[in-house]
């Protein structure tokens, strides 16, 4: 049996012959990975620097707002 080529039948539709058709390196599940990325894994990433830079500008603000270190150091001794 041949089965490069078959023959299709379907109820009343003519029949139709079928070749077989190799799938393309574009079907592939694995990714190939460009070399240029390959050679040198980053050690940070600008997005998660930016980030953690805004996280702690927000925090170092929400510290001197709930800080009451310089209370009563001004020489007002009124509230």
């Amino acid at each position: 049996m041949n089965t490069e080529t078959i023959k299709v039948v379907y109820q009343d539709m003519k029949p139709i012959m079928a070749h077989r058709v190799s799938i393309g390196a574009f079907c592939d599940k694995t990714v190939d990975v460009p070399v240029g990325m390959t050679d040198k894994i980053p050690e940070t990433s600008r997005f998660l620097d930016a980030l953690e830079k805004k996280y702690k500008e927000d925090h170092r603000l929400i510290a001197n707002a709930l800080s009451f270190g310089d209370y009563g150091k001004a020489g007002g001794s009124h509230v």
